[in-house]
């Protein structure tokens, strides 16, 4: 019995050398390359600049002083990586001549527009102010737009990348029904709860890298619905453990109509927190349209202004919520101020203000919006939507930075106006945060998605989504095999590391105390593993309750 102790230490100590061994082999098998990015022209950093590994899932951003940190395995010596940043011309490096660089300041180059690219058409009659044209915009929504519900039938999909490479995919038939435009200020009554299940159907998942979509305005009326007709999801392939997914299904990206829900541009406080400028640009199909474009008044300077070393402290976040961080144009009608089209997206030197998450959580440095509508007899409606939010995940074990891309899409294919009426409380699918489409336990139905996609082109899964996805499995497999529940996975059991402890002279044994990280348990790796065992195998388990559910 005395020799068990030596034989446990003895153990030990050889696994501790083949750990050390491991980790040299490691070490030498890739190399970690720092630097910074910045403007050649003036030397200003670039934050959230990408950094990608052509061909492979590889990559990292630049964190808000334009600085990087990503290790390259040895493997990846005759690649070529891709160095990006939106208004630059991208900086392509074989990976010899990037670990050159190693330690070094990386200059990037301003794309330069061509005269010849540039349209100048003299006008006769002077264009109104910029403001002015607002106002008629703001005043004209109830004329322009519907004052009574419409039934809108088309396709919805979710995509999201990883480090540039798509590694979930889920997309749906279905109809909204959408509330009147009203000219009237809304109060949050009048809005769903992201915490209210109670009049839905849909799932309810709580992840740890939840995407909250708090920054802007994310809410529907109560009285605006979805109807899921049919839903497809694949595998998630992330490399990266992350589970986090687009919450709230097609009704969040419906609360992204700025023109039914003037939050930012088209709010009390546009006038307060936008400079704005006036042009014309000839349409898609030749008509001269008004671009207002918009910009926060909002600086570098100003936030910098109101920071603190306290983290308690949060009047540079409130400042930078509350006065919205966003540029943009708004493409109008000059006959009646009908929006034709409006985008945006937060500004280069702003992107490390509006999300205050650092470590182990969702951090994000960019929203986008490219929303579009079209007349329908009297009135303008949605003819498509794309939101997008890039973020990043900075895992503070690996300390490694991942950056995603999550984006949802809607094209509208029918508008009915007459004889609306609402659905069963039971077949909305709710916005809400825990409402997940991704989750959504559809079993896969391949006839109605091949008579779909040869009525509806716009759903057929772009050949960069199956090349990325579908080195196991096709995409047609994983929609089959995402909501069947696999008997066959074993139950994770936990290690048994014996510990001691002394309570009133008595003395305790606790064979699971390494689970209990009460300090930092996200930076425990044995804990994490163990815990994401645990989830993956419960997920797998209640697949069948998820589907009595639906």
């Amino acid at each position: 019995m005395k020799s068990k102790p030596l034989l446990l230490l003895l153990c030990l100590i050889m696994s501790f050398a083949k750990a050390q061994n491991n980790q040299t082999n490691t070490i030498t098998s890739q190399e970690t390359i720092k630097g910074t990015i910045v403007d050649q022209t003036d030397g200003i950093p670039l934050p959230y600049a990408y950094l990608k590994i052509d061909k492979t899932a590889l990559g990292t951003v630049t964190d808000g002083n334009g600085k990087f940190q990503i290790t390259i395995p040895k493997k990846y010596d005759t690649y070529t990586i891709t160095i990006s940043y939106l208004g630059f011309e991208d900086l392509i490096l074989n990976i010899a001549e990037f670990r050159a660089l190693n330690g070094t300041t990386i200059k990037m180059t301003s794309e330069s527009v061509s005269l010849d690219e540039v349209l100048v058409e003299e006008t006769k009659e002077k264009l109104p102010s910029a403001k002015s044209v607002l106002r008629k915009v703001i005043k004209n929504i109830p004329s322009n737009y519907s004052n009574a519900p419409s039934l809108i039938t088309g396709y919805y999909r979710e995509t999201m990348t990883e480090n540039g490479e798509y590694i979930k995919y889920t997309d749906a038939a279905c109809e909204y029904y959408e509330a009147p435009y009203r000219k009237k200020k809304y109060k949050w009554r009048d809005y769903q709860s992201p915490y209210d299940f109670s009049m839905s159907s849909g799932t309810f998942n709580f992840e740890a890298s939840s995407l909250h979509r708090i920054h802007f305005h994310h809410q529907t009326l109560k009285e605006e619905q979805v109807n899921v007709i049919n839903s497809r999801s694949s595998a998630s392939l992330s490399k990266r453990e992350f589970y986090g997914n687009i919450e709230g299904g097609p009704l969040s990206l419906f609360s992204r109509n700025r023109v039914k829900y003037q939050q930012s541009f088209f709010g009390k406080k546009a006038t307060r927190d936008f400079n704005y400028t006036i042009s014309e640009e000839l349409d898609d199909s030749g008509n001269w349209v008004y671009v207002l474009a918009f910009h926060t008044k909002t600086t570098k300077e100003d936030l910098d202004a109101v920071a603190s070393p306290n983290s308690r402290n949060r009047k540079q976040w409130r400042k930078a919520n509350n006065r919205k961080l966003l540029k943009g144009k708004i493409y109008i009608n000059p006959d009646n101020y009908a929006v034709l089209r409006y985008e945006c997206s937060v500004p280069n030197q702003l992107k490390e203000y509006f999300c205050g998450y650092k470590y182990n959580q969702v951090k994000h440095f960019d929203f986008k919006l490219d929303i579009r509508f079209k007349k329908n007899e009297a009135y303008y409606v949605i003819d498509n939507m794309r939101h997008e939010d890039e973020f990043i995940y900075k895992d503070s074990i690996t300390q490694t930075t991942t950056y995603y891309s999550a984006i949802s899409e809607f094209k509208t294919s029918k508008i009915n106006t007459t004889n609306i009426k609402k659905f069963p409380k039971e077949d909305n699918f709710a916005n809400t945060m825990s409402n997940h489409l991704y989750e959504y336990p559809l079993d896969y139905d391949s006839k109605f998605w091949q008579n779909y996609t040869l009525k509806n082109p716009i759903a057929t899964i772009d050949p960069t989504i199956r090349k990325d996805m579908e080195f196991k499995k096709t995409l047609e497999q994983q929609f089959r095999d995402k909501h069947i529940r696999n008997d066959s996975m074993p139950q994770p059991k936990a290690p048994i590391i014996a510990s001691s402890f002394k309570i009133h002279g008595e003395t305790y044994t606790d064979n699971y105390a390494w689970l209990k990280d009460t300090k930092v348990p996200k930076n425990n790796q044995p804990v994490m593993t163990y815990l994401r065992q645990e989830n993956k195998y419960t997920d797998n388990y209640n697949i069948p309750l998820k589907k009595s559910t639906a």
